[in-house]
């Protein structure tokens, strides 16, 4: 993809910051590869959005996908593989309780799990773990994973 000018390339940068006082040593193969990725994956969702490349890229839609990317090479480079999910502002639907996530997770302990959203419901009142809260908004995620035998979860 040629560079334009008015291209305001990735919005993270990879690799060394230079002021012209020595060459920097070049960016690896990998790191090559995330941005050719990036920068191919930020073009493509903007035309999904129907927005200019510069225009998806100032927002926080550029920094969102660049780090997609950069986590998808990585996990592929380690070879961990990763399932995502949504599950939460429902309106009520069954599918985006989180009650399912504990047992896949107990059942596939190489896989790691990203849940957008953790369950969480706009108009539930969220609050600290407690047994009484147990089965309410994100807490349903926790529920799970405990009743799953999973007492580590990892916040991010």
């Amino acid at each position: 993809m040629a560079r334009q000018e008015d291209d305001p390339g990735l919005p993270i940068k990879f690799g060394p910051c230079c002021n012209a006082e020595y060459d920097p040593e070049p960016l690896s193969p990998f790191l090559d590869e995330v941005i050719r990725r990036a920068r191919e994956a930020c073009e493509r969702n903007a035309r999904r959005v129907a927005m200019s490349r510069r225009e998806f890229l100032l927002p926080v839609c550029g920094a969102a996908t660049t780090l997609a990317v950069l986590d998808a090479c990585t996990r592929q480079a380690l070879g961990i593989p990763t399932v995502c999910t949504h599950k939460g502002f429902s309106g009520g639907s069954r599918f985006a309780n989180p009650a399912d996530v504990g047992p896949a997770a107990q059942r596939h302990p190489d896989v790691n799990f990203v849940v957008y959203h953790s369950g969480f419901e706009a108009r539930t009142p969220e609050g600290p773990y407690t047994a009484a809260r147990a089965n309410v908004g994100v807490n349903r995620l926790i529920t799970s994973m405990r009743r799953a035998g999973n007492r580590t979860l990892q916040e991010s």
